[in-house]
């Protein structure tokens, strides 16, 4: 019988050790891409950082030849032919060659008000950065956005 509810007891540890490992999983993965995103390592997020880190991950769907720039043919395959389409993808590439780079997708995403709404949803405290707490807490969806997903 001893045996028995020593057998228990260290079933009860693992199992609450178990559940306390699942649920810190989570704030370990958000502080990795909290981490990671935060390219000038100063413990806070700005908006181009956000964008630059979100544009880069995406970047490998659309950059079909693997150049980091997203050519008007490569545009052109994940959207469909047509004169927004078109001018949309112009208004990006600033520099007009053909091109949108990653600052040109970066400063496209800071202007875009979809892209700055988002971000003022998850800045609960309006500073204009957003701190680890406010990162952690945002749905993990609010973070796959890219020039390519914005809307025209």
């Amino acid at each position: 019988m001893s045996k028995f509810i020593f057998s228990l007891f260290i079933a009860g540890i693992f199992l609450v050790v178990a559940t306390g490992c699942a649920h810190r999983q989570p704030l370990g993965h958000a502080k990795v891409l909290f981490d990671s995103t935060d390219l000038n390592r100063d413990g806070q997020l700005t908006k181009a950082e956000i964008a630059e880190f979100s544009h880069r991950r995406l970047l490998a769907t659309y950059d079909l030849n693997g150049d980091n720039r997203i050519s008007a043919d490569e545009w052109d395959a994940s959207h469909p032919s047509s004169a927004d389409s078109d001018a949309h993808f112009n208004r990006i590439d600033k520099d007009a060659d053909g091109h949108i780079a990653v600052n040109e997708a970066v400063l496209y995403m800071e202007e875009h008000v979809d892209y700055t709404n988002h971000f003022g949803k998850i800045d609960r405290n309006d500073d204009g950065l957003l701190h680890f707490n406010e990162y952690a807490e945002a749905e993990p969806h609010m973070w796959n956005l890219t020039v390519m997903s914005l809307s025209i």
